[in-house]
């Protein structure tokens, strides 16, 4: 691609490289605020303004976009959770724009020459003009920017610098009143910088077993009221409830099957148009030309049943929810060879020559006609091949016990191999094909999804089912349905998914305007419909007590596991002078190691991260026994070995970029604090079901 061809293909790199926030902002900005917070046709209000449906509808649509750009393909059965997301962007880029006014924010024309100007160019910009040895190639790149066919893209740089520009003096206004002391660069400094060695004697609380401990409700009781302010809880709900999934009925996928067909037909009959342009124009995925091997063919390829060639098109064939058609480019030879096999597992019963003579005999009964799969499924341990009629589909060298693949690789095809034996049993195995081939495909494909019709058809069945349950219970309407009514965990009325079943945060907000034992109305969440009645109602305050006894026996458990290693350290610490080595042999508990170039902030070589551990060795006196320590394992005895001294001149030369490190890491942490404060005072309300 030549350099002028690349800068016109800035708009979908730069999303991708400098966050989509500052894209949306286009959007929102090019909004007239005053006609959209002013329209009766609303979905939301941010400090007291409607929010017009149309302009959020626009907005909604160029999220979703944004998504796709930066390879997530949005969900869109998940509509209302993506839509929540959006929203929340559509807030944040409002209250950042009201911001900008009030502070008077500006970016001048200079300042964005400056930035596409300057001597470092974003990375974004700059990645297009590298030449084969990755040096930025300046004189194409003024070249490009002075090129008038490349105004449109430049114009959108522009604009998306404009914005990060406005956003980092946003970032650097609200966090003008954060400071860092010289003395916090020191701490960051010498925590990561300065390495120490120590040797250790650790109790490890895993050597008490759990059940040697055994606290009685008095010591329960005790931790409870100690440590009440651990076990406080916001009002939260339970839920009772059965869920049923919609999927797409026999109709649904025969009106997609109908779609492709004549889709295929217009390929056959239209031999002027590309492949391509049809993905274009008919396909739900984007267009790609893949080359996978036979291992990674789709699944509905992996499931055809003809022969498949090179120029063949073939469809429509039903893949993981979706169908799709798919054109075979070209076949070519790969250097890796699959296989193809069914197998069956013999029971195995601990006597091997009985083992071998069931084998034996199957093998016979098989080669006499015997149906395989059939065999497969009544007889196999494997369960996952067994329901596929033994069928373990394409696979490489490597993922099979060797004697399984050696069968598989060096066996002859079509024909059912004597008995071979592995570490799980005998297995007869039956090759069906092997290959090294490599297709290059082309698709299209639509998503099997349910219509309105079926919706309706399994929300009529819930509310039958709903009324059932409230005359005799929902366990017993369940029951009488062949289903099991489950229960979520608590839930509080500020979270947005319910535990269990997903993103709903208009059953969330059910659960709270209704009382205990009350039946919910019936609610679809994602691709379920939801019977749901309130099975428990806690108020704010402490749990009580019966309710977190187990969590209590736990955190009681380990504490005395912390006072059983505790003594058992200082009774050992007196006997072995400055030796560390000696413990074990006082006490069978005790593990001796030594730890080498560690520092405060990183992980201690056999050891992991535990701080406790690293701080006091930070603080203590070289050669001479510190501890008991705690720390996340249990307590240590500690001896510092060696501990470098604080390198002046390293820290001078790194004080800068540790002081912008925390700098940044603060006015971020500000920023987000703030942005949360801006949208409690906004008093923002989202209502997208009106």
């Amino acid at each position: 691609m030549g350099y002028m061809d690349r800068i016109r293909s800035l708009a979908p790199w730069f999303i991708l490289g400098v966050g989509g926030i500052f894209i949306l902002f286009m959007v929102v900005s090019d909004m007239n605020f005053s006609q959209i917070m002013n329209d009766r046709s609303s979905i939301g209000e941010i400090n007291g303004d409607k929010v017009n449906i149309q302009e959020f509808e626009t907005f909604y649509q160029n999220y979703l976009a944004q998504l796709k750009q930066s390879g997530q393909e949005p969900d869109l059965s998940n509509d209302q959770q993506l839509r929540e997301q959006a929203w929340d962007q559509f807030v944040q880029l409002k209250i950042m724009e009201d911001a900008y006014k009030k502070y008077n924010i500006t970016v001048s024309d200079d300042e964005i020459r400056n930035v596409v100007l300057g001597e470092n160019p974003p990375e974004y910009l700059k990645n297009s003009f590298m030449d084969s040895n990755g040096v930025f190639n300046r004189a194409a790149y003024e070249q490009a920017l002075k090129d008038p066919r490349n105004k449109e893209n430049l114009i959108m740089v522009e604009n998306n610098i404009r914005q990060q520009l406005l956003f980092a003096k946003l970032q650097a206004q609200v966090g003008a009143g954060v400071v860092v002391t010289d003395a916090e660069i020191r701490r960051k400094f010498r925590d990561q910088d300065v390495k120490m060695s120590a040797d250790y004697a650790l109790i490890d609380l895993n050597v008490y077993p759990d059940s040697t401990v055994k606290p009685t409700d008095d010591e329960l009781k005790e931790f409870y009221n100690k440590n009440s302010y651990l076990y406080r809880q916001d009002a939260n709900r339970k839920l009772k409830f059965l869920a049923m999934k919609i999927l797409p009925s026999e109709k649904d996928t025969q009106a997609v099957t109908t779609i492709l067909k004549n889709v295929l037909s217009r390929i056959k009959s239209d031999t002027g148009s590309t492949f391509q342009s049809f993905v274009e124009s008919q396909s739900e995925s984007p267009y790609t030309k893949d080359t996978v091997a036979v291992n990674m063919m789709p699944i509905g390829l992996k499931n055809y049943k003809g022969d498949i060639n090179a120029g063949d098109v073939i469809g429509p064939v039903a893949g993981e929810g979706e169908m799709g058609i798919y054109k075979i480019s070209s076949v070519i030879e790969g250097t890796e060879v699959f296989a193809r096999a069914s197998h069956i597992l013999l029971p195995k019963t601990g006597d091997d020559k009985a083992d071998l003579d069931a084998a034996n005999k199957l093998f016979e009964e098989l080669k006499k006609g015997k149906n395989f799969a059939q065999a497969a499924k009544e007889v196999s341990q494997d369960p996952g091949s067994a329901a596929n009629g033994g069928d373990l589909g394409w696979f490489g060298k490597g993922a099979m016990v060797k004697p399984f693949e050696d069968a598989c690789f060096n066996g002859p095809v079509g024909e059912v191999q004597a008995p071979v034996k592995t570490d799980y049993g005998y297995h007869i195995i039956r090759v069906s094909e092997r290959s090294a081939k490599k297709y290059v495909i082309e698709k299209i494909t639509k998503k099997l999804t349910y219509s309105p019709a079926t919706l309706n058809l399994v929300r009529r069945d819930a509310e039958d089912l709903l009324a059932l349950g409230a005359k005799i219970g929902l366990d017993s309407a369940a029951k009488s349905k062949n289903l099991v009514a489950q229960e979520t965990t608590p839930f509080t009325s500020d979270v947005a998914a319910v535990p269990g079943l997903g993103y709903s945060r208009n059953l969330v907000a059910l659960s709270f305007k209704e009382g205990l034992n009350d039946f919910l109305p019936v609610t679809v969440v994602g691709d379920q419909v939801v019977i749901a009645q309130i099975s428990e109602v806690n108020t704010a305050g402490v749990k009580k007590f019966e309710s977190v006894k187990e969590e209590l026996t736990t955190a009681v458990i380990r504490q005395k596991k912390f006072e059983m290693a505790l003594a058992a350290l200082n009774a050992v610490k007196g006997k072995i002078g400055n030796d560390l080595s000696k413990a074990p042999s006082i006490d069978k508990n005790i593990r001796f190691g030594t730890a080498d170039s560690f520092t405060v902030a990183g992980n201690i070589p056999g050891l992991g991260m535990d701080y406790g551990f690293s701080f006091a060795a930070s603080k203590a006196q070289p050669n001479t026994i510190t501890g008991p320590v705690k720390g996340l394992r249990g307590y240590y005895l500690i001896n510092v070995k060696m501990r470098q001294n604080f390198n002046e001149q390293n820290y001078l030369a790194q004080r800068n970029t540790l002081r912008d490190q925390i700098l940044g890491e603060r006015r971020q942490m500000a920023f987000q604090q703030w942005m949360e404060i801006m949208k409690k005072e906004a008093n923002v309300k989202f209502y997208p079901q009106n």
